[in-house]
Parts: structure tokens; sequence; C-alpha cells
């Protein structure tokens, strides 16, 4: 009897209680995933159920290695339960109790790409958890915990045991029978009846198989909350449905309601039924009583109508839906314990189901084998002949691989020859024992004599660099013998990563400056290295984070500390720095301990409580220092009655600091006082900003008079009026009452005043002092003194007294004529305070004015309308003079009157004005000026007989003394073309008299000559011939033009020297140079003369360009000299 088994991942003896090896800590014993009965890990079949996982499933969970993460500070990872893309389900134990166990879920924001849809995941998550933790009934999971960590969201939650409704839909060991599926159903509506019945109701959108798990003793639990959908909203339906259970109307009208529930429910249990999940849609669904013989009509019928497609035809409510699975006839609702002896498919039809199945040649090649053609049947046997009963016996060939050089990613297929060199059927497994080889797992059938191929596959990016041998790596187990397979593997040496130091430490420090530590990677293989270092952490940066490095040499980056973004205290991160490298991976621990002072106040708060008015009341306030960092800063009060003393704070770690408050109340009103920002501490360890409040006895003076108004008061009279003051404070007011006008007058100057009584002053207003009258307007008058606060009484008062202006202070009409009369205003202005009465009086015969009398009111003014006529003076009378007197209650005016009867007269500077001659009918012009030499304005008109005669005005005036000058010229279009010499007249008619002037014109016609071009330009027309050109001469004028031409320079030869060129005509004159030739340019012109008029026009010579190359390499100045030769032509004289 065998005392002893061996580890089937290091082969190592143990004992036959043995839960774990002692060498490699791989578990030697299996638990059954369909009863949880304990069995050793090489019996295949559970002794209770007989169920047989897949082998690999098996050795899977044997040899997985169970994470060690610490999640929260203290909750340890033990196992994956579950996983998908954004979350995971973890079986956890905490730390400070290592015999409980919770269940984990995690979720990853990878999904989430926007930062507002992470704030409303996160908002949103939390919400729901806090609501579903809130409720208690036995088919839910208690909710212990909700936290984020690292940009991901755990759920901590009671751990359930059991299987999920997936977990047996999928699994072939599993067949729910009708009425176990009516009793789950019937838990699933007592637990929606709970849900519906809240406030507000909560629905249950996302119920699938694998939210629901069933307990060992028969319980459904609903173990999902609806969560995920939040971290990836595009993958699910809408509120976290899932299709296939979810209703129509969800993605119709987007509405949870009990219905919708119920139909869930319904599409649940219809897929276990049927035995498959209905996540993918079927290829054609099955009716229940075709897929389910001998099921019940009424199990039946209560389905179909909780997945009908209206909601309105399904049943009302979850309760209701719960009668039809479990009525009053089948008992009380109770798990069923026993439930998985009603689910697991009997041994028996296990064994049925594994004999009806293909045939050994097809499972061989369905597990991954190949048929060896070399041991193919023969064409004489007959295919489906029985086999000879006997002993099996395996034979296999090789019994080793070798295999060398092999790429870092080959794959490496390897051929195993297997043999049945027995009498009987050879029936056999193998099992894989090395993570980097992987071997068919199903099991394969061998008749006698035959035999067949087994493919075995090496990765060799899972072996480690060099060589490896294994001499247990495949392990072949049949009824006719068992066998270990070796195999040897070399893998090219590739690059291998080296860390110098696997801890980077920073020290400790107080500043924010970055600093920066080198990390040393080594290169320990044979080929180039290349990576990236990531870091883990926020306060760690990595700047150039690719590295390369050659084989047996090292490579520095450099890493960044961030000391701005360290936690507080000492910081020893393990895997803070993550290395990934061709050459492998490894992790480097960082430590860092920024050392910071941290402001502690106890309180944020300051009470005085109660002090009398003018007190100087103290108090105490510690400020502590619970950092690790001495603490340095500053107290400053924010209102001026409260100090603290020291201003300066030095607080040592662990230490307190005394600062003395105190309050000066003199000056506080009475009452509470509560300020939320009275003290700010600002610290190198924090700032805090401190209310305050404080409770003062002290009187409040109170006006039931708020401000003095006399209202309108004559001028002499003495007006009094009442000043009301109250204290409404909780100490006697003393009050000190000042006059700031001359003119009021206090009955006292000083009051005493208990709480809660009220005073009356008599104050008197003196008009006397206002002769002119005045309006006062909310002036300061009455100062109240009460300590040292200051209240001035605004006073208001209309002492009334007209006062009479008038403007102006005379009235001249000046020189007016007798016919015309001349009107001016006169204003009557009221400055003082009360309405003027007023009237106007006259005695002169030649004024009228309107109105004679009026009222104006104060600050107002009235218009009077003087007209003065001079058909009224007496004859004989050139001027006149009186009086206009305004009587009125605020005084009298005498205004002056005086006129004078205009008489202007008119004179000219001339009566003969000369034009001057007009050359080629050009228009002139000349001018005259006109005076006004009597008194009054002269007004008048002027014209002309001549329509070739101009002036720029018609009319004109002039004030006495004044004189204005008349522009007279000529339109010559107009002037008549037969005569040379013409004269026309100016009449100026005015009211100082009429005279004429006469204008003369004399017209000639003239030549004028112009020249075409302004330099006559010589030059050769061949090589040797003589220098020549065209001088152009035009008449531009109107008369003929008897023309002289007269050349600088005898050598200047002219085809003709006089010539009569017609008005608007041209000549041509030929110019020809006769004189040697030229070694240099010299200045010649042409002289044109016609009478009076004079043109001199330049000539120019032709360069030769070797003369002008020789000229400007010798003659630097020859620019200069050449300067005549180039100027245009200009007039000569006259």
């Amino acid at each position: 009897m065998a005392t002893k088994q061996r580890c089937p991942k290091c082969n190592a003896p143990n004992s036959l209680d043995a839960l774990r090896c002692f060498a490699c800590k791989a578990p030697l014993r299996q638990v059954c995933p369909l009863c949880g009965a304990s069995r050793p890990w090489y019996v295949e079949q559970c002794p209770h159920c007989s169920s047989q996982p897949e082998e690999t499933e098996v050795f899977a969970d044997l040899f997985r290695s169970l994470p060690s993460q610490r999640v929260h500070g203290y909750y340890v990872i033990q196992e994956v339960l579950a996983t998908s893309r954004i979350s995971t389900v973890y079986r956890v134990t905490d730390s400070r109790s290592p015999d409980s166990r919770y269940a984990l879920k995690e979720f990853a924001t990878t999904a989430l790409f926007r930062s507002d849809e992470r704030r409303e995941a996160e908002a949103t998550f939390y919400q729901v958890v806090e609501r579903w933790a809130s409720l208690q009934h036995p088919l839910l999971p208690r909710i212990f915990e909700a936290f984020a960590e690292h940009e991901r969201y755990y759920l901590l939650m009671e751990f359930i045991e059991g299987w999920s409704l997936k977990r047996i839909l999928t699994s072939a060991h599993f067949k729910v029978p009708p009425d176990l599926v009516r009793n789950w159903g019937a838990q699933l509506c007592t637990l929606l009846t709970y849900l519906h019945s809240l406030q507000p109701p909560l629905y249950v959108p996302f119920l699938a198989p694998s939210h629901v798990m069933v307990t060992i003793r028969g319980e459904v639990k609903l173990v999902d909350f609806g969560l995920t959908h939040l971290f990836s909203p595009h993958t699910y339906g809408p509120f976290g449905s899932i299709r296939g259970y979810a209703a129509p109307e969800l993605g119709q009208e987007g509405l949870c309601s009990v219905q919708s529930d119920v139909f869930a429910v319904g599409r649940l249990l219809y897929a276990l039924l049927i035995g498959q999940p209905l996540e993918k849609r079927l290829v054609q669904p099955l009716p229940l009583a075709q897929a389910i013989p001998g099921i019940s009509p009424q199990l039946v019928k209560a389905i179909a109508r909780a997945t009908h497609r209206d909601p309105a035809r399904r049943f009302a409510s979850a309760r209701e839906f719960q009668q039809a699975l479990w009525g009053d006839l089948s008992g009380p609702l109770e798990p069923i314990a026993d439930w998985v002896q009603h689910a697991i498919v009997s041994p028996s039809t296990a064994h049925a189901l594994s004999q009806v199945g293909p045939r050994a040649d097809e499972a061989m090649s369905q597990a991954g084998f190949e048929r060896d053609l070399r041991f193919a049947p023969s064409a004489t046997v007959a295919e489906g002949a029985p086999s000879v009963a006997g002993q099996p016996k395996l034979s296999v060939y090789p019994h080793s691989f070798d295999l060398r050089d092999l790429g870092t990613k080959e794959v490496k297929r390897l051929v195993l020859n297997l043999r049945n060199a027995g009498e009987g059927e050879l029936v056999g497994h193998m099992t894989s024992h090395v993570s980097w080889l992987t071997a068919p797992s199903k099991v394969w059938r061998l008749p006698p004599g035959k035999q067949a191929k087994v493919i075995l596959s090496v990765q060799a990016a899972l072996l480690p660099p060099g060589r490896t041998h294994e001499p247990q790596a495949v392990y072949i187990e049949s009824n006719g013998g068992q066998q270990w397979l070796a195999v040897s593997a070399e893998v090219v040496a590739g690059p291998s990563l080296g860390v110098e130091q696997p801890i980077l430490d920073y020290g400790a420090f107080q500043d924010d400056e970055e600093r920066s530590l080198p990390l040393i990677l080594v290169n320990k293989g044979r080929q180039p290295l290349t990576g990236h270092v990531l870091s883990r952490v926020p306060w760690l940066r990595v700047p150039q984070a690719s590295f390369r490095c050659p084989p047996g040499q090292s490579a520095r980056v450099m890493v960044i500390l961030q000391p701005a973004r360290l936690p507080r205290g000492s910081q020893e991160v393990k895997g803070a720095l993550a290395i990934d490298s061709d050459g492998g991976q490894a992790e480097v621990e960082v430590r860092a301990w920024r050392k910071r002072p941290e402001l502690d106040l106890g309180t944020t708060h300051i009470d005085f409580g109660i002090i009398s008015h003018g007190e100087v009341a103290e108090r105490y306030l510690y400020i502590g220092n619970t950092g690790d960092a001495p603490l340095e800063g500053a107290v400053r009060s924010l209102i001026p009655w409260l100090q603290a003393s020291p201003q300066s704070i030095v607080c040592d770690p662990g230490e307190l600091f005394q600062v003395t408050l105190s309050v000066d109340s003199v000056g506080l009103p009475d009452g509470p006082i509560d300020l939320p920002q009275a003290l700010r501490v600002q610290t190198n360890g924090g700032t805090c900003t401190l209310s305050l409040h404080l409770q003062v006895r002290a009187p409040r003076l109170e006006l039931g008079t708020p401000e003095l108004s006399f209202g309108e008061v004559p001028l002499g009279e003495i007006r009094e009026r009442l000043l009301i003051v109250r204290n409404v404070g909780t100490a006697p007011l003393e009050l000190t009452i000042q006059s700031l006008l001359d003119w009021l007058v206090p009955a006292q100057e000083h009051l005493t005043c208990e709480p809660g009584s009220e005073l009356s002053l008599s104050v008197h207003a003196e008009t006397s002092r206002f002769p002119r009258g005045q309006e006062v307007v909310r002036q300061p008058g009455l100062r109240l003194i009460s300590g040292a606060n200051l209240i001035d009484i605004p006073v208001s008062i209309t002492v009334l007294q007209p006062i009479l202006r008038v403007e102006p202070a005379r009235v001249d009409f000046g020189y007016i004529d007798r016919a015309q009369p001349e009107t001016a205003t006169l204003t009557i202005i009221n400055d003082g305070t009360g309405t003027l009465a007023w009237n106007a009086q006259t005695d002169v015969q030649w004024l009228e004015f309107t109105p004679r009398a009026g009222v104006c009111e104060a600050g107002e003014s009235c218009t009077l309308t003087l007209t003065a006529y001079g058909l009224a003076l007496e004859a004989g009378l050139e001027a006149a003079q009186g009086m206009l007197v305004i009587h009125s209650d605020g005084g009298r005016a005498k205004i002056p009157l005086s006129l004078a009867l205009a008489a202007p007269r008119l004179e000219v500077d001339t009566t003969l004005l000369d034009l001057g001659t007009s050359v080629n009918k050009t228009n002139v012009n000349g001018s005259l000026r006109l005076f006004n030499r009597g008194l009054g304005l002269l007004r008048g008109s002027i014209s002309v007989d001549k329509t070739w005669l101009t002036v720029d005005r018609a009319s004109f005036e002039l004030p006495t003394g004044h004189s204005i000058e008349v522009h007279i010229g000529t339109d010559m279009e107009e002037f008549p073309p037969e005569m040379p010499l013409a004269s026309g007249l100016v009449t100026i008619e005015s009211n100082g008299g009429t005279c004429e002037i006469e204008v003369r014109v004399k017209a000639i016609l003239a030549p004028h000559l112009a020249i075409v071009d302004e330099t006559l330009l010589l030059a050769r027309q061949e090589p040797e011939g003589p220098l020549q050109g065209r001088l152009i001469i035009k008449n531009v004028g109107q008369a003929v033009a008897h023309t002289q031409l007269v050349t600088s320079s005898s050598a200047l030869v002219l085809s003709r020297e006089l010539c009569d060129i017609k008005p608007n005509k041209s000549v041509r004159i030929a110019v020809r140079w006769e004189g040697p030739r030229l070694a240099e340019p010299i200045e010649s012109y042409v002289d044109i003369m016609s009478g009076d008029q004079q043109l001199r026009v330049p000539v120019r010579f032709e360069v030769p360009p070797e003369m002008e190359t020789a000229a400007h390499i010798t003659d630097p100045s020859s620019q200069e000299s050449s300067q005549p030769m180039i100027r245009t032509t200009k007039e000569v004289g006259g």
C-alpha cells in the first residue's frame, strides 16, 4: 500500500494527508465544482456525484498562483473569482481578521475617456451603492464598503458560496428540472416584491444568469446591482440591461417598470428550462412543451405570460407571478437544499452519454490528434469489425525531445507517436506539467495495433533564456500504462534585464524643489536591450522613459521626484517604478519623505463671551504642530479692535505655541457680534481663518427723528422742532449735542438717557441770519456724540425772501432806421427763495414793451420784449434816451434806454477799373473796395450791364466804419471777337447812395512757341557718318510766329535759321555737327527767338562706348561735367 503521494508539479514525495506540497506549495487536493466534495488531485471522477471536469481546468487550478495584492490597506486578494474587460471579482480576506472572507468587485474606468463621464460615473456609483447598502433581505448580500483607489472603484460585500446560473447553464453536468426552476423563480419574485414596495421603487433591468447565484442550501441570491454599465455605458443596453433578457420597451420607451422586471425573470427561467443562454439570439426558439417533454402546462403558460411583448399582457405584479409559479397547493416556499442531486446529470446518464459518441478515430481527431497513415487499417479489414478483448499496452516514441536554438517568440510543433501494442482498447489522456508546453487534454482511444500522432506545442516566449531541462514535462496516463515525457529546450540568449539598485531612496527633505536620481539598468544578455520605465505613483516623473542598452553595459534613466505631489508621511512604495523590456520586467521600490509642518488649531472659532462697554478682554489661542517639520508663520487680525501677541509663530513638531488675543470694546455696538473672518493664521503648514463671537453690553442710540425739517419759514421768524432720541442698549447713554450751524440752537448740550428710555430735545432755527433768504437741503446741522460714536443730523429749511435781478442793466438799440422798428429783450430773474411779483413802467413815447407785470417763482425768470420806433421821435431829433423802471417785492431796478437814427454813406475807392489786356482770350480780373462812411448799417446790391463781366457777390452789408472788397472779372468766351477794346458798367445801389464804376478790357492775339523735345540729341546714323538730329518747334498761340534760330557754335549747322510758324502748326529744323571729331562732350545749345519770347534748347552728343569707359576710368568727375547736357529747356529773356 502506498504511503506517499507525489506532487504533480515538482514530483516531490508528500504524505497522503498533505493538503499542499511542502516543496512548491502546489495544492494536492481538489474540490468538486458541482457538489463541493474533496478528493486527491489524481482522482479524476468525483466519488460523490461522479462528475469529471476537464483536465486542463483541474491542472490550471492546481498550478495557479494566488495573487497577494493588498487593496485599501488591509484587504488581501486570495483568489480571482471572475473577470471581464471592465470588472473583476476577488475573494479577499481582511488582514485585521484573518478568518474573514469577502467578495470584492473591482471596476475599471478604461472605457470612460472624458473627464465628465468619469465624474458622472463616480457620482452615480456612490448613489447606487448607498441605496442598495441600506436594504436588508435574505436574498441580497450585505454591502460593507465602497471606495476608490488608483482610478478604480471597489465594492466590498458578503462572500456567497454557490454557483451562478450562468455556470449552471453552460455546464454539461447540469440539467435543471422544471420544479427546481419554479422554486428559483418564486424566490426571485419574493425579492422583486420587496424591491418594488420601496419608496421610490427599485427595479432590476440588469437581471441575467451571471447576476444570480444559488447557494449550497438552495437559496437564490442577487449578487450584482447593475454597476458595471456605469463604467462601460456602450457595452450594455438601457439601464445596464443585457440582450436576451431585457424587456423590449426598455429600448423604446426608456422606462423601467414592474412588468419589465417580470419579463427579465421569465426569460431567465426560460433559459434554465431549455439549457441555453439567451445572450446570443437562438437559431430557432424552442417551444417549452417541445424542449421539455412532460412539463406542466401551468408553468408554460406562466412563462409565456411573463415574457409577452405587450407589458399590459404580463403579470401585474411580481407577487402574482410568484403565485403562478408556486401556488398554495405547492406548499410553503422554501429553498431546495438537495438541488444538486436533482439538477446534476446522474452517473448512469453520464456513462450512457459517454458511450454514445463518435468512433475512436473520430474522437482522437477531435481531441487534437492526427492519424498516422503508416498504421492505417488495411483494405481487407472490414470497418466496424469488433475488437478482440484483451489487455492494452502503451507504447510511446520518442521518450524525450531535445530542442535547440529556439527563437524567443518561436512556437515549435512536436510529433509524439502513441501506439497500442496490446490486445485490448487503449484509453488514456496526457497532461503537460510545464507552462511552456501544451498537449491535447481530451481522452483518446486506440484499438489494438493502432498508432496515432499527437501534436505538442512549445512556446519559446514562456521559456527562460538559456537551456531548460524538464524530465517530467508531460505525463501520459492510460489503462495500458503510464509514462513521463522529458523535454529539453534551449532559447537563443537575448537581452536580459538587470537593476543595480532595487531601491531608490530620496531621503528626507523639507523644500518643494524637484530631485532626481539615476536608475541604473544592466543588460546581462547578449543582444541589445530596449524598453521603457513607467511610474506607478503620481509623484514620480520619468522624462526619458525609453532606454536602449548594448550587451554587457548599463543605461542610466533619470527619475525625478515631485515633492509637491508627495503624500504626507514617509513613503516606501514597492513597485513604484515598473520596467518593461524585451529582456524581462522588474520593479523598483522608491522611498521618499518630505517633512511638512502641519497646522493644528483645535478650533476654528473664538468666543469672548459677554464683555462690558469699554472693557479690554483677553483670550488664549494655542497653535499646535502635528507635522514633522518646524512650523513658521504669522497671526494677523482682520479687524481693528482685535489684537494678537505675538504675531510671529515658531513651533517645533509636536509642540504648542500660545498667542494672546485681546479685544478693546470701546466703540463696539451693543449686542452680539459674529464675524466669520476675524483672525487669520498663515503658516508654512497651512492657513486657517477663525471666526469670532462676543456679546457687548453698551448703550445704543436710536433716533426717533432721523432728520430735522423746518419747512418754509419767512425771513425773521424763529421756528422750533423736537429731536427724539432713544437708548435701546443695555447701559446708560451719555449724549453731547453740538450745533454745526450758527443759526441752529439746541435747547440742551448734554443728555443722559437710561436703557429703554426716550428723550425729546428742542431745537430752534433763527432765520434772521439769512438776509437774502436761503434754501438748505439735508445739510449736517447737529452732531450727537456718544463715546467714540458720532452721528450727524441733517437739517433742511427754506427761508422765504425773493431777490430781483434784471439783465441787461442797460438797453441800447443802436442806430435804427426811422421806418423800421428795432426790438430788444430784458430778463427779470428771481435769485431769492420766495415768489417775486413785479411790474414795469416808463414815460418814453417811442418805446413799447410786453408784458407789463408778472410773477416769478424762486430760481425762475421772465422775459420782456422791448420795441423802439424811429417814427415816434420828434422832428429834428437824431437820438433819444429814456428810463424803464421795474418795481417788485424783491427790490426796484432802473434800466437806461438809448437809440439813434441811422445815416449810412456809400463810398468807393475808384470809378474807373482797368482790367488790363487779355492775351489769347485768357480771363483777367481786378477788385475795388466799398466803404461805409456814415452811421448805421449800410445795405445794398451790385449789378453789371455786360454778360462778359462777373462779380463775386450780388449784395452786401457794412457796419459803420467798415469796408469790403469786391472782385470783378471777365468771361472771355462771351467777349465780342471783333472788338479789341471794350468797357462795361458796375452799378452799386444802397441805402447810403448809388455809384457806377466803368470797367475796361483790351483783347489781343499773339503767338507762343513750344519745344517738343526738351533736349536735342545728335547721333550718327552710320558708323562713320556725321552727328545729326532734328529740332521740332510748335506754335501753340493764335498769331503767326516770326522765328529766328541761333546756335552756340559755328560747327552746328541748321537747315534754316528764319521761319514763320502759323497758329497750331509746327516746323522741323535739321541740325548737323560739322566740326572736328569730339574727344569729349562739349556744352552746346540752340536759341529760338520770336518777338519777346526766347527759348534755349541744350544739345547732347552721342558718345561712343569706349569714350564713356575711358572717361569713367580717367576722370571720376565726368558725371559732373556732363550735367549741362541733360538740363531741360527753359525760356530766356522775355
